[in-house]
């Protein structure tokens, strides 16, 4: 019997997630049964690289059937860049949408180092072998090379957003600021189609799809996640995430 997928993307974008994900996507990409997909999301965004794999399975997916999003809380950055695959956008009054940039964040600890007497010595073979090392100061041509890795990934992001959305190029800089926006704010600026919840999201792919029947699928957990508790496993994912270079989103 044909029926309507539904789940949900929640929490920071890594590629943890995406390959939680993965198996659902994929699963709606091959399966006749599934007529639609109804993703509800609530994420502030993560990693460049985990969005992009998200984003390009639901871009599959729209190629065969409809793909709805609901945003649920917030939708930026990653996780709006995953939400723009999708043939409609729907979100709730209060929620936020947007954040369309890319930002590398690396610690530098060189002062704390010479605080407490730890000399750290760095051996390398290539010149940027250590771009982004915490433990010394990025030097002019480090900065150039991780700005122009920075600018790739946001014309990336903003390429798909405006073709995705068919937003004109003039409208960039007004909506590609890295700035979130309203329910409304979204909707005027053709970064949503419409402003209201879940039920509405559903109702509308029923209709779209002729199917009444859904099917709600949670991803799978990882052992960590199942045993100290999603929480937890949040928590330790994103400490470590913060001391990496990877383009976040």
């Amino acid at each position: 019997m044909a029926f309507i997928l539904s789940t949900e993307i929640a929490g920071t974008i890594n590629s943890r997630k995406a390959s939680e994900m993965a198996p659902i996507l994929d699963a709606a990409n091959r399966s006749s049964r599934i007529r639609g997909v109804l993703i509800h999301i609530n994420s502030s965004g993560g990693e460049a690289n985990a969005s992009e794999r998200i984003y390009r399975k639901i871009s599959a997916i729209k190629a065969k059937k409809p793909v709805f999003v609901h945003v649920t809380g917030i939708c930026a950055s990653g996780a709006y860049w995953i939400a723009s695959a999708a043939t409609k956008i729907y979100a709730m009054e209060t929620s936020l949408v947007g954040s369309i940039g890319v930002i590398s964040i690396t610690p530098n600890v060189r002062r704390l180092m010479e605080r407490i007497g730890v000399d750290v010595k760095v051996l390398k073979a290539g010149n940027l072998k250590d771009m982004g090392n915490p433990f010394v100061v990025m030097d002019d041509k480090a900065m150039e090379k991780m700005t122009s890795i920075i600018k790739s990934a946001y014309n990336s992001f903003w390429s798909s957003v405006s073709r995705e959305r068919k937003l004109p190029e003039e409208k960039k800089d007004q909506i590609a600021t890295g700035e979130i926006f309203t329910s409304s704010d979204s909707l005027s600026l053709g970064l949503i189609d419409a402003v209201g919840d879940g039920e509405l999201a559903l109702e509308d792919l029923r209709r779209t799809t002729g199917i009444r029947k859904m099917k709600f699928i949670t991803p799978r957990r990882p052992i960590i996640g199942r045993i100290i508790g999603s929480a937890v496993d949040q928590a330790i994912q994103e400490t470590l995430s913060s001391w990496s270079e990877t383009l976040l989103m």
